[in-house]
């Protein structure tokens, strides 16, 4: 209520101003019909009437050429309603007749650089440095000009001469922002680190440092600095979703649920920390936590009707799943993802022949590389799960060829070469998977379990599964690689040690498998535990029938004792 008041006295005020200007100036006509029209166009400027606003500014300059006020709020009142051609013609009149004056250089320098000529910015501000050589300021928007241009060493000259001026923290931390931005990032930390001794609660300089830390994969000390800032800002809903998303990435679940609910607290229904609390329960096999979850977001977005289609899909309920793809592709038919999850669902229904007809269309609906790619992986996985290798090749081919520094194209066909029987190949298309990503889990347990099964370079395929469970130290799978080279090597009991944990994380997920039953059963009988052994394979032909190989291995085993 104050606030309106306040502003109603403002107004009353500017009025009874002008209508003294108007009688005052009436007794001399020459210089007051300016400043009645200048009056006038503050008015409007606080009613909100730009255009009116700049046609009495204009009035205003028309009657007082010579005033060099007039010319520069004109200059600026033109530049914020974008008229950039009549702005320059002034401002460069400016530059000439009032050389003093920073704002007139700031103003030119702005204008240029909106109208893309860099070169005639640049000018106006070295001008601007030379008749102020001490304003941070202007040293400041040099530093970016030069950034921008890559031409570090001058910048570094220039941020040189900003920290000998010793000035305020803001802009200390300005410039540490600016090097962090354009690849200065050793300087731009230094200089934040700084000014966080001088001023430990500089919001910006923190909130910059966990950014750069979290980019640079420095997740500890991202989350260490987002941490200072919410102790800053307890309700800034932001540094909670950051931290919650490095939880999640380094797999720690309960924390991430535990920090996403603090969030509801603050925001109730927010979609994103609901979506987030969704895929945490996905990661965690519950499917039905999952889905209520996402069923309370008010507006469902793409990526909730997605979750629910997948959940649906894990579930086997492909009727719901491909209701909810169909929702998501309303909401957005732009999306080569969606159209690879209904492909799958089709697919999985029995109807591989629409969902390659569904896949090949899309072909022709996306033209960029990076949604043709997408569809062009599908189409390969397809292909793969029907046993057409050769179409899959060429597929995840064409896939990598329009995405060459995606790596998943890449891992897909090293795994289909090592099922044709191309060893070279596969190696090398998962080893550059790897180049590509170093934190692929995936490629790096394949290849370093293709390399125990093979019984070759044992040592490194040790470095590589161990690589992989570090980044996902409870992947069943991940275990029993590390098992099976431990096996390899001859160390029987480190491999049935993996092996059995393996099996122990499996039973806790209601799962199993044939290949780690059998792997328990290979270490036994390495081990002399001929019956053991049996035990074990026999549990894994249950699980896979069709395994003529196992079959006569226990009926060999069987005879032996």
């Amino acid at each position: 209520m104050l606030g309106v008041e306040i502003k109603t006295v403002k107004y009353l005020f500017v009025l009874l101003v002008l209508s003294f200007s108007a009688s005052l100036f009436s007794m001399e006509k020459d210089y007051s019909s300016a400043w009645a029209h200048f009056l006038a166009s503050e008015v409007y400027k606080w009613q909100g009437e730009k255009e009116k606003s700049l046609s009495e500014l204009r009035k205003a300059y028309k009657e007082e050429p010579s005033s060099l006020y007039l010319k520069e709020e004109l200059s600026l009142s033109l530049l914020r309603q974008n008229k950039r051609e009549e702005a320059q013609r002034l401002l460069e009149e400016l530059e000439k007749e009032a050389g003093n004056k920073k704002s007139v250089y700031l103003m030119l320098s702005l204008l240029y650089s909106q109208k893309g000529e860099e070169k005639k910015s640049l000018r106006v501000m070295n001008k601007a440095f030379r008749k102020f050589p001490n304003d941070p300021r202007i040293i400041l928007i040099l530093v970016e000009k030069y950034l921008k241009l890559k031409r570090h060493r001058k910048a570094k000259y220039l941020g040189r001469d900003l920290l000998l001026l010793s000035p305020p923290p803001k802009y200390l931390t300005s410039l540490g922002i600016l090097y962090l931005s354009y690849g200065m990032e050793e300087e731009g930390e230094k200089i934040l680190l700084k000014v966080l001794q001088e001023e430990p609660k500089n919001y910006r300089a923190i909130l910059a440092l966990g950014t750069y830390y979290e980019m640079k994969g420095e997740l500890s000390k991202a989350k260490a600095f987002y941490k200072k800032a919410l102790e800053i800002n307890p309700s800034s809903i932001f540094f909670y979703h950051r931290i919650a998303a490095i939880d999640m990435q380094n797999g720690n679940w309960k924390e991430a649920l535990s920090l996403y609910k603090v969030i509801l607290l603050l925001r109730p229904n927010d979609p994103l920390s609901l979506q987030q609390i969704a895929l945490i329960y996905l990661q965690q096999g519950k499917y039905e936590k999952a889905k209520k979850t996402l069923l309370k977001i008010e507006k469902p977005s793409l990526r909730s009707f997605y979750l629910l289609s997948s959940i649906e899909f894990e579930e086997g309920n492909l009727k719901e799943a491909e209701k909810w793809i169909t929702k998501a592709r309303k909401v957005n038919p732009q999306v080569p993802e969606v159209y690879s999850m209904l492909a799958s669902i089709k697919e999985k229904a029995g109807k591989e022949k629409e969902a390659e007809a569904l896949l090949l269309e899309a072909l022709k609906k996306f033209s960029s590389p990076p949604q043709k790619s997408q569809i062009y992986l599908s189409l390969g996985l397809l292909y793969q799960s029907q046993g057409k290798i050769d179409k899959a090749i060429r597929s995840f081919s064409r896939a990598k060829e329009l995405s060459p520094s995606w790596e998943t194209p890449y891992f897909h066909l090293g795994a289909t070469y090592e099922r044709k029987g191309s060893w070279v190949r596969a190696v090398y298309n998962l080893r550059k998977a790897i180049k590509l990503n170093p934190d692929d889990a995936d490629a790096l347990n394949y290849l370093g379990y293709m390399f125990a099964d093979k019984g070759v370079r044992l040592r490194e395929a040790q470095q590589l599964i161990e690589k992989a469970l570090k980044l996902a130290p409870e992947n069943a799978y991940y275990i029993d690689s590390l098992g099976w080279v431990f096996y390899r090597q001859g160390k029987f009991e480190d491999a049935l040690r993996e092996i059995k944990k393996s099996l122990l994380i499996l039973s806790r997920q209601n799962e199993d498998d044939a290949v780690i039953r059998e792997h328990l059963g290979d270490i036994y009988y390495a081990m002399g535990k001929k019956r053991e052994a049996i035990e074990a394979w026999q549990k894994a032909l249950k699980l896979a029938p069709e395994n003529k190989k196992l079959r006569k291995k226990i009926e060999k085993v069987s005879r032996e004792e």
